[in-house]
């Protein structure tokens, strides 16, 4: 089954990958096709050509309102600049253009602290996704 509904997500190659091409480690591209079933992400990085990736070797940006929940659930463990760093990720994303979310990304690469905090890799999304359908089907 072919998802349409990730198609023009941003994601984040993670560094951890180790079955990809190395050199798009780290690189911000837009999901342009996804077939869930399979575990197959095509990935555009703007060179006209696509990659293919698994759900694990790929972030995603959180909602704002949980990053936001967990920043102030461990305010007093988070260094001032991370926390600053946070907030204007979570600003970015609330103001919901496009070129902000890219903007977030870039922000969260860059920060080891910000990047746990604001993204999360794409398979984990699918297993909430997947939890909240169940228990939405649940009488």
């Amino acid at each position: 089954m072919i998802n349409d509904e990730l198609t023009g997500t941003f994601v984040l190659v993670t560094s951890e990958t180790k079955d990809y091409p190395i050199a798009n480690t780290g690189m911000i591209g837009i999901i342009t096709a996804a077939d869930i079933q399979q575990d197959t992400i095509y990935i555009g990085f703007g060179t006209g050509e696509q990659t293919r990736y698994t759900s694990d070797a790929l972030m995603v940006l959180k909602k704002p309102s949980l990053i936001y929940f967990e920043m102030m659930q461990n305010a007093t463990k988070i260094e001032t600049t991370d926390f600053k760093q946070l907030f204007r990720v979570c600003m970015l994303l609330d103001s919901g253009l496009i070129k902000h979310k890219r903007n977030a990304i870039e922000l969260a690469r860059d920060n080891k602290v910000v990047l746990n905090y604001s993204m999360s890799s794409l398979s984990e999304t699918f297993a909430i996704r997947n939890v909240r359908k169940l228990q939405s089907l649940s009488f």
